[in-house]
């Protein structure tokens, strides 16, 4: 019994460290490709960014510049500001506009009170607890039980601590794509809604974050593998 699940989470390792390293350079790779296309005007994702929030019925939403690039674009409930970098306020590319609508969606999650993501906060909080430590546990337990470890129940017990919190932080992730998806629609329809944006723009923003799911489940398993030392760490 011990061997198999040794075997099972060994397995598992691999293909969470493969997906946890690939997905950066994947979602890269399409926000590079789709950074090409830019909008015949010297109208910006900074402009757009501020006639949006100006326009919405959220008026407590504020902007703010952040160091760095793409990857440190983010919304943050605890001070409900959306963060901008540099080159993504002064671009007029596609996937520019399509970062901001998406931290724009985050930010109506969070001032309409969404019930998904009050609790996907609480998950994350316990995630960012305890999340590092599922495979670590579920491994040792699989090797206390393969070495017959007496008393046997402290191998089991380790192992199912393990899978019990590898569970409850993939229940957080699996929200937190679902949140994500929905973040990415309410942008998309409030980049429709401007009018400024044709149907092969609006086409290439929506690739661009479906695109970024992949990046989200990277994510996952980024947070439960840094003890490894083997993976990068996620920001976007």
């Amino acid at each position: 019994m011990g061997l198999y699940i040794l075997l099972v989470a060994l397995l598992l390792l691999a293909i969470a460290l493969a997906i946890a390293n690939y997905a950066p350079s994947y979602f890269k790779s399409k926000y590079n490709k789709i950074s090409s296309y830019v909008l015949d005007t010297d109208y910006t994702a900074g402009d757009f960014a501020i006639d949006v929030v100006s326009k919405s019925k959220y008026t407590n939403i504020r902007l703010g510049k952040i160091e760095g690039d793409i990857n440190n674009c983010c919304f943050v409930p605890r001070t409900n500001t959306i963060y901008l970098d540099e080159e993504t306020i002064q671009s007029n590319s596609v996937a520019s506009f399509a970062v901001f609508a998406h931290e724009y969606g985050h930010a109506i999650q969070h001032n309409s009170g969404d019930k998904r993501y009050k609790l996907l906060m609480m998950l994350v909080k316990f995630s960012n607890y305890f999340g590092r430590l599922a495979f670590p546990l579920l491994l040792i337990g699989a090797i206390l039980m393969l070495v017959n470890i007496q008393p046997n129940w402290i191998g089991y017990s380790v192992a199912i601590a393990g899978g019990v919190i590898f569970l409850i932080t993939f229940l957080a992730r699996l929200i937190t794509i679902s949140i994500e998806y929905q973040a990415s629609d309410i942008g998309l329809n409030v980049m429709e809604k401007e009018g400024i944006f044709n149907k092969k723009t609006l086409k290439l923003a929506k690739k661009l974050l479906r695109s970024a799911g992949l990046t989200y489940v990277g994510s996952f398993f980024s947070s439960i593998l840094a003890w490894t030392f083997l993976v990068p760490k996620y920001k976007f």
